[in-house]
């Protein structure tokens, strides 16, 4: 007799790699993870530039991205969140192609526990945030309705056009952790990103991004995506006596639908 165990769902959304930072002038900007994805994990790509320029799609075969939320402030500042769920494994990097050249900066993250989907009839995304400014070294976001369930993954992401030459310091808004920024860089525009998982259900996420430089303008935006369905064990409705193995040796595999 086999004792068994079953327990199917997931356990809580955790980032499995984060990669570094890219800046450069391209109309084919391009970032990479530190070693390539495993399957069934979710992608995440920060992508920003200071001059609104919008990416227009992947070059490579990866038909799986989706452009989750966009932010443009019309003077300048620009920034997406995109994402792959249900990866297939083996993703190393994201290129696109842009309708211009102009200095892009992206990142791409790793999650496990974000929600796989598979087909249109399944929504990822709990609520979604966006604000713009022209002044100030402040950028206040906040969900426009409620997190409606525990365990979300939440992602706030600005870029901010200033001065340049200067190091640019960034305060991470209360229970955000961070996720990127570029620092000290001679860019006119510099970016960071923050993440929080399991913000508050039944509440409006808000979260403030602080700089210590005065903004021209800036642009962000404030995700919330849902986890996949939580871990159940399933162990005691399992029969007993149910499995009876006669040989050495047996191989099997008990898959989540």
């Amino acid at each position: 007799m086999l004792p068994l165990s079953l327990k199917i769902g997931s356990p809580p959304i955790v980032p499995v790699q984060l990669g570094t930072r890219t800046t450069a002038p391209s109309q084919q900007p391009a970032a990479a993870l530190p070693v390539a994805s495993t399957g069934g994990t979710c992608l995440i790509a920060i992508i920003s530039n200071g001059a609104n320029v919008s990416a227009t799609g992947p070059t490579i075969a990866s038909s799986g991205w989706t452009t989750l939320t966009t932010s443009s402030e019309l003077g300048g500042a620009h920034v997406e969140i995109w994402a792959w769920f249900n990866n297939p494994g083996g993703i190393l990097s994201l290129s696109l192609y842009a309708p211009s050249s102009t200095t892009w900066t992206m990142q791409l993250s790793e999650w496990s526990g974000v929600i796989g989907v598979n087909s249109i009839a399944v929504t990822a995304i709990d609520t979604v945030g966006s604000a713009t400014a022209t002044s100030g070294t402040t950028l206040g976001l906040a969900t426009i309705s409620n997190v409606t369930v525990p365990g979300d993954l939440a992602i706030a992401a600005w870029t901010q056009v200033i001065g340049a030459g200067a190091a640019t310091t960034f305060t991470s808004p209360q229970g955000f952790t961070r996720l990127i920024d570029d620092g000290a860089t001679t860019n006119t525009f510099h970016v960071d990103a923050e993440y929080e998982i399991n913000p508050t259900a039944s509440l409006q996420l808000a979260a403030t991004l602080t700089s210590n430089k005065t903004t021209s303008s800036a642009a962000g935006a404030l995700i919330c995506l849902f986890a996949a369905p939580p871990q159940i064990d399933q162990t005691a409705f399992i029969k007993s006596g149910g499995i009876t193995l006669k040989r050495t040796t047996a191989d099997f595999a008990l898959t989540e639908p």
